[in-house]
């Protein structure tokens, strides 16, 4: 569970207002005092899902939550812990991912996070953006020969699609491993087409790698 750090509040409150110069100052202060690790798991993430339950909650609008996510973007190579030993090594290829939005959910700020920290630990991401058919997720797992498919499902319009997820995957002969995530994902009481939910990028790199502890 994460810890309650004072900035976590500080810092979603910035991100709701669209104040980038005051995210900017807060995760360079809190970086420079705690490290990298630290500021991701106690700050950085906890503040995300902060915003993403605003937005759930209907208090944040779509305009307003896309234009937090392009602040998150600038801050993720301020905040992101740098690869450590889960990469792959020299010469060895690490684990190869497909990852995405399932329409009709634009909204990608967690997609992109998962995204960015697979990459990080040496894990070949294949992003499909945001809006994504069931059928491309197929195709392009197929084609890339996906060990995972990483779904994010934000609303209950998304969730509804991951069945047409899994049964485009099984189709197309894909055994790729399902792993959803998102706030409608996360709310729900189960998620029977999924092989696992995760909640944030950090669950994402361990049902990736299989490890949780990602060095500072």
């Amino acid at each position: 569970m994460w810890m309650e750090h004072p900035s976590i509040e500080t810092l979603s409150r910035a991100l709701a207002a669209l104040d980038a110069d005051a995210c900017v100052r807060i995760v360079e202060e809190i970086g420079r005092a705690v490290g990298p690790k630290r500021l991701m798991t106690e700050v950085f993430l906890p503040a995300l899902s902060q915003v993403g339950e605003t937005w759930a909650k209907g208090l944040l609008d779509d305009l307003a939550f896309a234009q937090a996510a392009v602040i998150v973007e600038q801050l993720w190579a301020l905040a992101g812990a740098p690869a450590g030993r889960f990469a792959a090594p020299k010469g060895e290829q690490g684990p190869t991912v497909v990852v995405g939005v399932v329409s009709p959910d634009i909204h990608d700020i967690g997609k992109n996070q998962v995204a960015m920290l697979l990459a990080r630990h040496g894990v070949r991401v294949h992003d499909l953006g945001a809006d994504v058919d069931p059928a491309t997720f197929a195709t392009k797992a197929r084609e890339a020969g996906a060990d995972a498919v990483l779904v994010g499902a934000s609303t209950q319009r998304s969730l509804f699609m991951l069945p047409d997820v899994r049964s485009a995957l099984e189709q197309a002969g894909v055994e790729s491993r399902l792993i959803v995530g998102g706030q409608a994902a996360l709310a729900a009481d189960e998620v029977p087409q999924a092989d696992a939910v995760v909640s944030d990028a950090y669950e994402a790199l361990d049902e990736i790698v299989g490890a949780r502890d990602v060095p500072a």
